[in-house]
């Protein structure tokens, strides 16, 4: 009995996925194209935290690791890795990061430059 309950809750979600998925193709979405990943995109590091803006962009395979602050209308792309374990790291207005750049700070921060 609890086989055959699973079996059927078992077709029922995949019938469901299939609906799913048949709705989006309808719409034009590609979005049940694109595979669950468990990466995590923003991670603090001890006790320092990404800052990022509400109206920013993180690629879901970017890495935003440490003491990161992104400001407004800022994008960070596919692949890209923003460490900030040695130093902040400040990507201010309306930049962009583009695909797989690896940004990383120095343990001292060179004269002339901000804090």
């Amino acid at each position: 009995m609890r086989k055959a309950i699973f079996e059927l809750g078992r077709a029922v979600r995949e019938t469901g996925q299939a609906v799913d998925r048949l709705g989006l193709r309808v719409l034009g979405s590609s979005l049940h194209r694109e595979k669950f990943s468990r990466h995590r995109q923003i991670m603090a590091l001890y006790d320092k935290a990404p800052v990022i803006a509400h109206d920013s962009w993180v690629a879901p395979n970017a890495s935003v690791i440490g003491d990161v602050e992104i400001c407004n209308d800022s994008s960070v792309w596919y692949g890209v890795v923003i460490r900030g374990d040695l130093n902040k790291v400040s990507i201010g207005n309306r930049t962009n990061i583009q695909d797989r750049a690896v940004i990383h700070t120095s343990s001292t921060t060179t004269p002339g430059l901000a804090p």
